[in-house]
């Protein structure tokens, strides 16, 4: 897995995603209710909609993997969930906090769907049969694992030492950072997806991991 930028950058993006996001993910439902105004009610429903958003990620994951290939996919993805969590300490109290909270989690949840599917998808492909096992498990342990603890323990503290909507400010914007990942040399050339297509064109075509459309 060290030996392969790709991974690399993938591994240590989903590590660092999932880290910023548990920071603020830790304090979401303290921040809606106590500096929102939220009925524990109106917070279930914005988690709701979030797997509505699951939903649409999963059906669009296919077209933009073709479209613009696993690599840019991924990228894109994860761009993407990072600009809708943004708007998460923008919310103010009343109507307004309801619709940004609802459009932030659709938004985030369909972005992390399509990211899943397309970043197993794309490891299936590049990695041998015989090392997917080790390679899916370390990948599992340090952006499933440890990553998510982490994040938890760091978002406790800030809640413990600063204003809510501050500290989930702080995790929102960490979770840009994760961008630094894909400025990678290897982002830029993606001459190898053709080769893997070519190699084994039934794998690649069972997980939609086929270079982009011409």
């Amino acid at each position: 897995m060290f030996a392969d930028p790709r991974l690399v950058a993938i591994g240590g993006a989903t590590a660092t995603i999932n880290f910023w996001r548990t920071t603020w993910s830790a304090l979401l439902v303290l921040y809606a209710v106590r500096d929102l105004g939220m009925s524990p009610a109106a917070v279930g429903v914005t988690y709701a909609l979030g797997s509505v958003g699951g939903l649409l990620g999963a059906q669009l994951a296919s077209p933009f993997d073709r479209a613009l290939g696993p690599v840019r996919t991924i990228a894109l993805t994860l761009s993407v969930s990072c600009a809708f969590a943004l708007l998460l300490p923008l919310a103010v109290p009343g109507i307004a906090a309801f619709l940004l909270l609802s459009v932030s989690q659709i938004g985030m949840e369909a972005a992390n769907v399509s990211f899943g599917i397309t970043t197993v998808s794309f490891r299936q492909v590049i990695v041998p049969d015989r090392l997917i096992g080790r390679v899916s498990s370390v990948m599992k342990f340090a952006s499933w694992g440890v990553a998510p603890t982490l994040g938890a323990l760091v978002g406790g503290l800030l809640g413990t030492l600063l204003p809510l909507r501050a500290a989930v400010a702080i995790g929102v914007v960490g979770g840009l950072s994760t961008g630094l990942w894909f400025a990678l040399p290897w982002l830029a050339h993606q001459s190898w997806i053709h080769a893997v297509a070519d190699e084994v064109p039934e794998r690649a075509a069972e997980n939609g991991v086929l270079p982009p459309e011409s």
